[in-house]
């Protein structure tokens, strides 16, 4: 067995998936077949059409790599009439609607100075990403266009496109994602196994020429190191990520304790303020209810005071009542004596009268 295909006994994990963004980068541009046939996929094109698929910005595999100068996206021109860039990225650093828009505007100014822009070579920005770039999106193929917002089927042009695989998504490849090969491909960059590989590769003649080029790149050691160079790069951007995410969530969960100590101090100050609002009410009801308590008595008093004259009113009235009542009892009391006396009087003189009657009758 030869060199290329020794892969095929190997089993276990492999030692570089190819998300590995040196490796995909090294694929891309040593392997033709491989080239053409993700771009066919992506771009929803005939492999048979792709006659040319030339990398225009080729590295020095092996080469160190300077992470502050130098980018792994492959720029590719098909047929000497439209222009691709291809990159992988595995770190979702929350700017890669701008970058990969950044790439796609660089990739489409390809006009020499003088030429007429009817001349432009049309500019794909093909994006293999290992993170959901919109919560809402859970497709493996996105493809976005300029376009009408009041009727988006109406296409600015189709010079300017940006695809986005999500390596998350393969299971939800679409029939067209499966016959073109798409699915098949990214489940090759994410294959961890040996196993994986050798059962994606069986039905895929372009994968399988794809993992025969990776197996003889990584059986070389300078090219290890950079691959491994890449892979603790990305480690440390994702150990990066998640203490920036860590520190911002902390610093999240501080500010909103910190405004929750507000909202309480707030609370508890209203509270108080309240309590001695209602304190002040209490009191100045107090004082309402002392202040009308007062008054009542005074009131007490003073209804007292006129019922004591009213009944030594009464009193003196009954009294002098009852005085001229008894005078009157005593005038009554003379005129019945008089009347008394002078009865008697006419008695007596009734009595000499009829003695002096019975008298003369006597002498007679």
């Amino acid at each position: 067995m030869n060199k290329e295909n020794d892969w095929q006994r190997l089993t276990g994990p492999v030692p570089y998936k190819l998300t590995n963004d040196y490796l995909f980068r090294a694929l891309l541009q040593e392997n033709e077949e491989a080239r053409k046939s993700i771009i066919a996929a992506v771009l929803g094109l005939r492999y048979e059409d792709i006659i040319k698929a030339e990398v225009t910005n080729p590295i020095e595999l092996g080469k160190t790599i300077d992470s502050k100068t130098f980018f792994l996206d492959v720029k590719v021109e098909i047929n000497n009439s439209s222009l691709v860039n291809l990159e992988m990225q595995v770190i979702n650093e929350y700017n890669w609607p701008e970058r990969s828009l950044g790439y796609l505007c660089r990739t489409y100014d390809n006009l020499n100075k003088g030429s007429d822009y009817l001349e432009s070579k049309p500019a794909y920005q093909v994006s293999f990403l290992d993170f959901d770039l919109f919560e809402n999106n859970k497709s493996l193929l996105s493809v976005y266009k300029l376009s009408n917002q009041k009727n988006p089927k109406e296409i600015y042009t189709d010079n300017f496109t940006i695809s986005v695989v999500n390596l998350r998504r393969i299971e939800n490849a679409t029939e067209e994602d499966i016959s073109s090969g798409l699915r098949d491909w990214a489940k090759l960059f994410k294959a961890g196994s040996w196993e994986e590989i050798k059962m994606i590769a069986a039905k895929n003649n372009f994968i399988e020429s794809a993992v025969s080029s990776i197996h003889v790149m990584t059986q070389d050691e300078i090219f290890r190191e950079q691959c491994e160079l890449r892979e603790a790069r990305t480690r440390a951007e994702e150990i990066k990520k998640q203490r920036m995410e860590a520190m911002e969530k902390e610093i999240e969960e501080l500010r909103e304790a910190k405004e929750n100590a507000a909202k309480i101090e707030q609370q508890r100050m209203e509270a108080m303020e309240k309590e001695i609002e209602e304190l002040r009410e209490a009191k100045e009801n107090a004082a309402k209810i002392e202040q009308q308590r007062m008054e009542a008595m005074e009131k007490e008093i003073e209804e007292l005071r006129e019922a004591k004259e009213n009944a030594a009113k009464i009193e003196q009235q009954r009294k002098e009542a009852m005085e001229k009542e008894l005078e009157e009892l005593k005038e009554a009391k003379s005129r019945v004596e008089q009347e008394t006396a002078q009865q008697k009087a006419l008695i007596a003189e009734k009595d000499e009268i009829i003695a002096q009657l019975k008298k003369q009758i006597e002498t007679t």
